[in-house]
């Protein structure tokens, strides 16, 4: 099992048997080659759409039906009937993300 630390510089990979001897939290994730159901069906529609499964997708491994419910937020706030341009809503994410400090 993958397990990864979350900071407010980034997600950083470690293995879990360091996290544990630093006595560090760690979410276990599912990897895609493990994933089945409707996690399975999120992974398939990221690698079709980024080419790959970010690590933010796969803290939420672990909870697939909020996982595929965020997904469908998203899709909406990016893609649905907005007065926002797509160009201004990424705009926005960016902002978003360089405020959080997110570099995904």
């Amino acid at each position: 099992m993958a397990s990864i630390q979350v900071s407010m510089i980034g997600i950083e990979l470690i293995p879990r048997d360091r996290m544990v001897q630093l006595g560090m939290a760690f979410i276990g994730v599912i990897k895609p080659d493990s994933a089945e159901g409707v996690l399975a069906g999120v992974y398939t529609q990221a690698e079709r759409r980024a080419g790959r499964v970010y690590e933010i997708l796969k803290v939420m491994s672990r909870s697939p039906g909020a996982l595929k419910i965020s997904m469908e937020m998203y899709g909406a706030v990016m893609f649905g009937k907005s007065d926002l341009s797509r160009g201004q809503r990424e705009m926005l994410a960016v902002v978003v993300s360089a405020t959080n400090h997110c570099h995904y």
